[in-house]
């Protein structure tokens, strides 16, 4: 391999096997605090608050941000929510508030110089038990975060020892790595969910996949496949000199 190219590597691998080291080390305090909120939450009382909301919220803005939006943007009262339509058009309608959302019940109207938000009697709940959970859950993301960290710090040092990139040890850390990803996506959709219907009196489970690390997972492996194909490639070659 060209001297150039295997120092290049060499430099890459190192640099990242330090970034690496230094987002574990943050990693691990963050899940210390989150273990230790996580058992400061256990010890209290297993019991759901009940919060409820009345009165008006008034945004308004100085500038021009409302009027140059209302060129794109048409907002109207839907039902208990608020819809957003394309200025000038029907086909595309985002709606703002839905079943269990803060602005259920809610009325959203315009005003010269912003929204003016009335909320009457909006009652919503949080549980402790969920809170737990939702905690719980951020920390067995924190502990597969860290574990990724560590494998791509494993593949990082790899790749500062090497002389080639195809040496059957870096393409098994790459495995591991992508490995190691795996659980990662599965917690976080998990966290993702409990903290998204927090606010609710009973315990609830959804799960839904990243796509972007499922995308990420699979360049993963395909890159573990070039690289196989590519140390079969230079063993073939040095065998035939």
């Amino acid at each position: 391999m060209n001297a150039n190219i295997k120092k290049n590597i060499n430099v890459i691998g190192k640099i990242g096997r330090i970034i690496a080291g230094i987002m574990a080390v943050c990693m691990i305090i963050v899940g210390c605090v989150t273990a230790i909120a996580a058992g400061y939450i256990a010890t209290l009382p297993k019991e759901t608050v009940d919060i409820s909301l009345n009165g008006t919220a008034d945004i308004t803005s100085e500038g021009q941000l409302f009027a140059k939006i209302r060129k794109v943007l048409d907002l109207k009262q839907e039902g208990d929510g608020a819809q957003l339509n394309l200025a000038g058009t029907g086909d595309v309608d985002v709606v703002v508030a839905g079943d269990d959302n803060i602005l259920e019940g809610a009325d959203l109207t315009e005003t010269e110089n912003g929204l003016m938000l009335t909320v009457n009697n909006k009652k919503f709940t949080v549980s402790t038990a969920k809170v737990l959970y939702a905690v719980c859950m951020v920390l067995a993301g924190i502990i597969c975060s860290v574990v990724v960290l560590f494998m791509l710090k494993s593949l990082m040092k790899a790749l500062e020892k090497c002389d080639t990139p195809f040496s059957a040890d870096v393409i098994e850390k790459m495995k591991r790595f992508g490995y190691s990803l795996i659980p990662f996506a599965v917690f976080n959709t998990f966290s993702d969910n409990s903290w998204s219907s927090i606010f609710s009196g009973e315990l609830s489970f959804g799960f839904s996949l990243d796509i972007t690390v499922i995308l990420g997972i699979l360049v993963i492996f395909l890159l573990v496949t070039v690289f196989n194909y590519g140390a079969q490639l230079q063993k073939e070659s040095d065998e035939t000199l």
